[in-house]
């Protein structure tokens, strides 16, 4: 057996996959932070050997080799100032010039053992063997952290470097000195390293890392001989080596197999086909008198104040209709919606009650849309009324960061933000980019002015780099998403009445109202006084206002006066259609012990409910509250697909649904989910970086593995087929992409690639979607995206829908859905930590939606405070 001893620290080595994967032969292709530390380890071993005499020759070396790597000039300037500050700590604390070193080959016990020392140092009889690894932040080090691959007497590059210096001393006639063996690292300052490692030197600090680790052995060499060269643990060693031994996967992201053994893919037994919404038969109808008024109003302003479960759908679907039925032409009614999904379902709607009163066609004429959406179709119809010279485009995300990119590019650095690695993002830890991205949205979404975001030189700095992204968005045709509103309300403040000659309709219905900002509000009072104008009809519910975070208040409803108008009509839809009164009574009383008296009460309108609820305190856990809660639904005969459990985090939604796997009950967490996580977008990310680079032989390698459903074992257990396969594949797109003279063929290709992996996975297929709808117009534009999404980090979420077992949610994103049965853990909702009575209140409207979600059977747990307030 050859033992190459230089990849004998790393788990591949060791992990019997990696070694079986071996087998299939595949390139590897270069990334960026392997780039970088390949100059730092070259510019640290061309002055080892002399090429260079000084240090300043080292730096003009690391500077020219930094310019062959495609990256903005102020990410390149950052990274050239890291690697060349590196290098010259560590070149100034240890400046000695290696003696010659060549690749040697040794018997040993039957084996061939291959060794090639980084640098080697002879003072006296000490002869010191270096093996060296070059890389920023943390790179380096993970390496050493597992004692298998560590620098232990027993790793197999210690025995392979101590026969090299065995070698040495003999040829110089040394019989008694020592043979260090050192394991170097070229690590950035502020690193801090943990090693489980006892035997280390620490040399003050000079040396290249702040803790200053250096790990080394020293071996005794007497008469020519080390005792230790026949240490057992040599032994076991060679045999774990050629048998194979699971690493801990600490190293894993070192070997080139990892994407094939631990993936951290979603289960897919987790995630759902996507599948349409399905609404429960109509039927013939009967209104409530609350209804009935709504249904009578005809003229004027109406504030619609709807309960949870009030039927405010069908109220407003057949509202539409009674307009069309009294004459009103179908093409003046706009009818607004929150979201895009809400605004597909209110057309399903619409059309059904369209079909019911023989109206189809005069319906499917209402303008159904949402704010942004209305904007939208302004702006791209006045454009030049707007400033554009043609029609703009909606920046996608990955146009929408490069722009960020270019716009630092002509700003320049702003102090105290990582342009080393500006695309990290971990949460409140932003590389530069990553937080400029973040701020412009802010900005934008809540329509800041200068006075409102400044605050210091720090932020006027941002500011100032984001005017030039602010130019750059013109200058390239662009809107983004919060200027379908924001442009809209300019017009309207500064009476640009030529761009808004389109929001003249005759009647106007808002849904979820409480959810409005100040801008779409601008939209409405406008509305107000065009020349159709007939009514204007705003349903929501203030009990209902969570979203907080993203600009929005009760306030609209409920100072409906301030915001809009002195005079309107209030209306009622108190009855409710999906729960009994306890739970009602219960979700009451969450708003009341906040402060937020209910305008009026809901009444269950359920016939015998038999509702029930649920109370545990805050000493309670899952494991503790479920078996209860499992045995009322089984004995009410619940299915458990009418069964959800709302938390406020997904983390909290894991660890339930850790233990429901544990009881082996069937369960899925129906909450937004990382795209970038999933396996099948992983895959077609693999397939479009192959396009790209057909020397990327793992990443084909990754696409196979996925698009042919194979596991590990697939794939070890006959390497002469799966090379097969791997070449009919590489054969088939290198052959296209060399000999396909149209790019529409070569598209075609790439479509059809990325939908073979569009099976079972409903986030996949959410991806895949949008994809198609971006209306790309070349296979190097689909492969630009894709493979951006993936170097910046562009991780987006959507929701996937559980169709069995227990339903896993978010109190945000359970709003607008029902069950028989919710058990909600409140614990994670931070009650404790909230600063204002604003955070409290909203806190407890999300708890009020969360009860709100039950039909029959409700229970609570987690919080014994308020627990205690609200029962």
């Amino acid at each position: 057996m050859k033992i190459f001893t230089n990849n004998t620290r790393r788990a591949s080595s060791f992990c019997p996959r990696a070694k079986s994967l071996s087998k299939i032969k595949v390139k590897e292709g270069r990334t960026e932070i392997l780039e970088t530390s390949s100059i730092a380890k070259s510019a640290v071993e061309k002055f080892k050997l002399g090429e260079y005499q000084t240090i300043s020759e080292v730096n003009e070396y690391i500077t020219q080799e930094y310019e062959k790597i495609a990256v903005p000039s102020v990410q390149k300037k950052a990274m050239i100032a890291e690697t060349i500050a590196l290098v010259s700590r560590y070149l100034n604390y240890d400046d000695r010039k290696t003696l010659g070193v060549i690749t040697k080959t040794f018997s040993y016990r039957g084996h061939d053992v291959i060794v090639s020392p980084d640098f080697m140092y002879l003072e006296d009889t000490v002869l010191t063997l270096v093996s060296f690894s070059a890389g920023r932040q943390k790179m380096s080090t993970k390496f050493l952290k597992n004692g298998l691959t560590g620098c232990t007497k027993s790793c197999l590059e210690t025995l392979g470097l101590l026969l090299y210096g065995m070698e040495e001393l003999t040829l110089r006639n040394i019989k008694y000195g020592d043979i260090v063996i050192c394991y170097d690292s070229l690590k950035s300052g502020n690193e801090k390293i943990v090693l489980p490692l006892s035997d280390y030197t620490s040399n003050g600090n000079r040396a290249s890392t702040k803790s200053n680790q250096r790990v080394t052995e020293t071996f005794s060499v007497i008469d020519g001989k080390c005792n230790h060269l026949n240490s057992d643990s040599f032994i076991e060693t060679i045999e774990k080596y050629e048998t194979g031994q699971e690493c801990s996967g600490d190293d894993c992201e070192f070997c080139k197999y990892s994407p094939f053994c631990n993936e951290g893919d979603n289960n897919d037994d987790s995630l759902l086909p996507a599948q349409e919404t399905r609404e429960k038969e109509l039927g013939s109808i009967q209104f409530t008198k609350e209804q009935e008024a709504i249904l009578e109003f005809s003229k004027g302003v109406a504030l619609v104040n709807a309960g949870a479960g009030a039927g405010k759908t069908n109220t407003i679907a057949y509202r539409i209709a009674d307009l069309i039925l009294g004459g009103s032409n179908p093409s003046d009614i706009l009818m607004i919606s929150f979201s895009s999904s809400a605004a597909n379902e209110m057309s399903s709607r619409l059309l059904r009650v369209g079909k019911q009163l023989d109206i189809e066609e005069d319906i499917k004429k209402v303008h159904v849309t949402t704010f942004n959406g209305l904007g939208g179709n302004l702006i791209r119809t006045h454009f030049r009324g707007f400033g554009y010279t043609s029609v703009p485009v909606l920046i996608d995300s990955v146009k929408e960061y490069e722009l960020v990119i270019r716009s630092v590019e002509e700003y320049g650095q702003i102090s105290s933000l990582n342009y080393v690695m500006p695309h990290m993002d971990f949460g409140k830890v932003k590389g530069a980019y990553k937080y400029l991205l973040s701020e412009f949205r802010k900005i934008r979404t809540f329509d800041l002015t200068v006075e409102r975001y400044v605050k210091d030189e720090f932020s006027r700095s941002v500011w100032e780099n984001y005017l030039v992204y602010v130019k750059l968005l013109r200058d390239n045709n662009f809107i983004d998403y919060a200027d379908q509103i924001n442009l809209i309300a300019h017009a309207i403040r500064y009476g640009q009445d030529s761009v808004l000659a389109e929001l003249n309709y005759s009647h106007i219905i808002v849904d979820e109202f409480q959810d409005t900002s100040d801008n779409q509000l601008s939209f409405l009072n406008y509305m107000l006084y065009c020349s159709k104008f007939v009514s204007l009809m705003m349903v929501g519910d203030a009990s209902q206002a969570i979203y907080g975070f993203r600009g929005s208040s009760p306030e609209s409803i409920l100072n409906l006066n301030d915001k809009l108008l002195d005079e309107f009509k209030e209306y009622y839809l108190s009855g409710n259609f999906r729960s009994g009164q306890m739970i009602l009574d219960l979700a009451d009383r969450c708003l009341m012990v906040s402060g937020q008296v209910p305008k009026k009460h809901c009444i269950s309108m359920v016939s015998n409910p038999g509702d029930y609820v649920l109370f545990s305190g805050a000493e309670k856990t899952i494991e503790n509250v479920f078996p209860e809660f499992i045995d009322e639904v089984k004995t009410r005969g619940i299915n458990l697909s009418d069964v959800a459990i709302i938390a406020h985090n997904t983390s909290t939604l894991e660890k339930i649904k850790a233990y429901l796997d544990s009881c082996n009950i069937e369960s899925a967490i129906r909450t937004p989910m990382s795209v970038l996580s999933d396996k099948r977008v992983k895959a077609a990310i693999c397939l479009a970086k192959f396009f790209a680079n057909t020397e990327d032989g793992i990443s084909l390698m990754k696409y196979i593995k996925v698009k042919n459903n194979l596991d590990v074992s697939d794939m070890i257990s006959d390497a002469t087929a799966m090379n097969t396969i791997l070449d009919e594949y590489s054969t088939k797109y290198v052959d296209a992409l060399n000999n396909i003279e149209d790019d529409v063929t070569l598209m075609a290709l790439l479509l059809q690639g990325l939908e073979d992996l569009d099976t079972d996975d409903a986030v996949y297929h959410h991806f895949f979607e949008d994809i198609k709808n971006n209306n790309f117009t070349s296979s190097a534009e689909i492969i630009k995206y894709i493979t951006a999404l993936d170097k910046y980090d562009l991780d987006y979420k959507v929701t996937t829908d559980n169709n069995s077992g227990i339903t896993l949610t978010t109190a945000h994103s359970s709003k607008g859905l029902e069950w028989k049965a919710v058990l909600v853990d409140i614990m994670d909702f931070k009650f404790n930590t909230i600063s204002s009575s604003s955070e409290y209140q909203e806190l407890m409207r999300l708890l009020y939606v969360s009860i709100t979600r039950a039909q029959e059977f409700v229970g609570v747990f987690g919080n014994t405070e308020i627990i205690k307030n609200v029962s």
